[in-house]
């Protein structure tokens, strides 16, 4: 491997566990204040979920600001998938420029589409769903540099050509994190890094370090279905047997692992995107409570000492109403 390519992947890596680590420490910040009483003089604050209509301009934001990038990803894997393309990255940039506006009508379309899959089904179900609607918007990129570089002459349709393997990707690129990145911090990182109650800022870190670990070696184990996506794609003439077999001739064993670092790359950017962007819009809009509602909440306040002597299980009801009120101002981040 070239020493860029090693420096890349290092300085990758630091950064993602750098922001991943303030990313958590910023939750738990978040969590520590909910969970303090609040100060009488504090209105509280509702969210209402975003309309369809009105959560359009964010998605589109996101799709224009993530489609200017993963194209550029995409294209430098096929480039090195197969040695007879000679190219550069700003070529690649350059000719990425013409599916920014389809890409990101797909991923607005794909956020459309996911959004219900998430809230209702298994998560498990939920990864491989988004990775075959996923696979529809990385295939309509692939179909474009196929004919670009001349690797083949695919029609749009074979776009859609192993959308299996793309739900099985992200079963295993998103499946790892769910299922391992709290074993591995607290039967691995817990024994060699002991930590108190109140070392928020070491468990942050720690929690940085499984979810990375987990995150890169989901990447590369799952990078084998990605390539051999683009394999099917662009040669629409070849079969599941056929392309594997021409990814090995032409890649040896990094059929495997190439294109790795660069999607560890796209995923790093993908997080801050969805930090940035997505949550927000997730979260919703702040309602504040009309100066009415406020006073009749105070009153049943003050009467709750006099009907929880009468009745012993009102009081039990009542904090679990001011615990739904709280948890109803963070629903769905």
């Amino acid at each position: 491997m070239p020493t860029m390519n090693r420096r890349a992947i290092i300085a990758t890596a630091i950064l993602f566990i750098s922001l991943t680590s303030c990313s958590n420490a910023l939750k738990f910040k978040i969590k520590d204040n909910e969970s303090r009483p609040r100060s009488p003089a504090r209105s509280p604050v509702k969210y209402r979920p975003l309309s369809f209509l009105e959560l359009q301009p964010h998605l589109l934001w996101y799709g224009l600001t993530i489609s200017s990038i993963s194209p550029v990803v995409w294209g430098y894997q096929m480039s090195k998938l197969n040695p007879q393309v000679k190219t550069t990255v700003a070529n690649i940039a350059m000719l990425s420029l013409s599916v920014i506006p389809t890409q990101a009508l797909l991923k607005m379309l794909q956020l459309n589409l996911g959004t219900p899959i998430k809230r209702h089904l298994n998560p498990w179900c939920a990864f491989a769903c988004m990775g075959a609607i996923q696979g529809g918007v990385t295939g309509q990129a692939s179909v474009f540099f196929s004919r670009a570089f001349g690797i083949g002459n695919p029609k749009l349709t074979d776009a859609l050509r192993g959308y299996q393997l793309s739900a099985l990707k992200d079963t295993i690129a998103q499946g790892l994190p769910f299922a391992f990145s709290d074993l591995v911090q607290h039967k691995l990182l817990d024994r060699l890094l002991p930590s108190s109650s109140t070392s928020s800022w070491l468990s942050s870190i720690k929690r940085g370090i499984a979810v990375v670990t987990t995150s890169a070696l989901g990447t590369v184990l799952s990078q084998i279905c990605q390539n051999l996506h683009f394999a099917l794609v662009s040669s629409p003439g070849l079969s599941y047997t056929a392309a594997a077999k021409q990814l090995w001739d032409r890649n040896g064993v990094g059929m495997f692992f190439n294109g790795a670092a660069s999607r560890l790359g796209l995923v790093l950017v993908v997080s801050v995107l969805n930090q940035a962007i997505l949550k927000q819009a997730w979260q919703g809009v702040p309602v504040p409570l009309s100066p009415r509602m406020l006073l009749n909440r105070r009153r049943r306040r003050a009467m709750l000492p006099r009907q929880s002597a009468r009745h012993p299980d009102r009081r039990e009801q009542e904090k679990q109403c001011s615990q739904a009120e709280r948890e109803g101002s963070v629903i769905a981040l």
